[in-house]
């Protein structure tokens, strides 16, 4: 066939009629509770009403009881007296030099540079010197390096065949939250 060379308007292709879409009813709300009785409901309201005067005497002498426990235990806690040696002492969180605590963390300080630091990690201990200079330990948090770990364990263990300046000054044992660290430099 010859190609259509006039200047005709194609015809335009047959649609075929578009199917009719079925409309979905939406159920009516007044027609899904209608046959509620709501008369009832009402008179539930009413009577709750009525009963909650009754459970709100009961809880005012309750809040009252709480706060004289409340107090009780404010007292208690006001009356003990906390063993400031057992922490860092107030004189080292407000800037103040502790001449032994600067001299024990010295000591840890140049005998842990002795390790070459290979990784950037820390690890939280609770280090004890007990009256006589004894050395004690308590490992807080390790990290996730087992290398490292075992470097500050085997530290920490050297550490307790060694004596320490005892805290006669302070008349007991000392206990000292230290981080033991790598740095990477």
């Amino acid at each position: 066939p010859k190609p259509d060379t006039t200047n005709k308007p194609p015809e335009p292709d047959p649609v075929p009629p578009k199917p009719e879409e079925k409309k979905v009813e939406e159920p009516n709300l007044k027609d899904l509770f209608g046959s509620i009785d709501t008369s009832k409901l009402k008179e539930d309201k009413v009577a709750k009403k009525k009963e909650q005067p009754k459970e709100q005497s009961r809880k005012k002498p309750e809040k009252v009881q709480i706060k004289s426990q409340q107090k009780k235990a404010s007292d208690v806690i006001n009356a003990l007296t906390l063993d400031q040696v057992a922490k860092t002492p107030k004189s080292q969180m407000t800037g103040e030099y502790n001449e032994y605590f600067g001299m024990i963390s010295r000591i840890l300080q140049s005998r842990w540079s002795a390790y070459k630091a290979d990784s950037s990690d820390e690890a939280e201990v609770e280090i004890v010197i007990d009256i006589d200079g004894s050395f004690s330990y308590d490992i807080k948090k390790l990290s996730y390096n087992s290398e490292f770990n075992d470097k500050v364990r085997d530290f920490l263990e050297r550490m307790t065949s060694e004596k320490f300046p005892p805290p006669t000054q302070i008349g007991r044992a000392v206990k000292l939250g230290t981080k033991l660290q790598d740095k990477l430099e």
